[in-house]
């Protein structure tokens, strides 16, 4: 199955289905969190120097 397509039962999203979306959703937000983190700790790291 292509990342991005849906599988249907009945029009219902499978449990998986939704599972995978929520935990895609999780890892997105946690690189975007990240990301900024690695900017604030190098804005900090600069002030200190």
């Amino acid at each position: 199955m292509q990342e991005g397509t849906v599988r249907r039962t009945s029009g219902n999203l499978h449990q998986e289905d939704a599972q995978l979306r929520a935990r895609k959703k999780r890892i997105k937000d946690l690189q975007e969190e990240n990301e900024f983190l690695k900017k604030a700790s190098a804005f900090f790291a600069k002030k200190l120097k």
